[in-house]
């Protein structure tokens, strides 16, 4: 299916549990993505807790349809933590990509003293023949703030930026955001 892993192999089991209790949930339901196989190590060199009874954290956030296929839509390493609630980027990310002027996005977590994080997007945007953007942050985080849920909506802003970045496979190099949003709050300089 578009968007989906795939099946799982016949000798692997792969379950859908809730990060806060380890309970198993049922198709459709979004939780943490654990394995089972009979290759499985048993576990990482100072890290006891990414193998459990048998079963290993992938560090995936995702879920299965009722058919069997499983959808990863993200890393918990790389969830906002929004008051106590974990906002995962990617949907954010998707409603922003459907708004005309934006060619990429990634969104990342702005610290916030009281919530802990507020979601902030990182956009290229499109530009006119002058060079001006085809829209502004704010009318950005308007789209955006009346497709998602409250958890989701774009606290921390949208900043202008030239490009994302990504590693050979495409994926977001999210941490190179966080970096420069670190620099960027202590007043650093950023050099090219």
């Amino acid at each position: 299916k578009i968007g989906s892993s795939g099946q799982i192999f016949p000798f692997a089991k792969i379950k859908i549990v809730d990060s806060n209790t380890s309970e198993k949930l049922g198709p459709g339901k979004i939780g943490e993505v654990v394995a089972n196989t009979p290759f499985l190590m048993r576990g990482y060199l100072n890290q006891p807790t990414e193998v459990i009874d048998g079963w290993f954290n992938t560090g995936d956030q995702g879920y299965y349809d009722t058919d069997g296929d499983l959808f990863v839509i993200g890393r918990y390493k790389e969830m906002i933590k929004y008051q106590a609630r974990k906002v995962a980027p990617s949907n954010i990310e998707t409603q922003l990509m459907t708004h005309p002027a934006v060619k990429d996005v990634a969104v990342v977590g702005l610290p916030h003293d009281i919530d802990g994080e507020h979601p902030l997007a990182y956009v290229v945007v499109k530009t006119n023949q002058e060079g001006r953007p085809l829209a502004s942050p704010q009318e950005l985080i308007d789209f955006t703030n009346d497709k998602v849920v409250d958890d989701e909506r774009l606290r921390g802003g949208v900043r202008f930026i030239e490009s994302i970045p990504r590693n050979k496979l495409g994926k977001i190099l999210r941490h190179h955001l966080v970096a420069k949003l670190q620099s960027e709050l202590n007043g650093a300089i950023e050099f090219p």
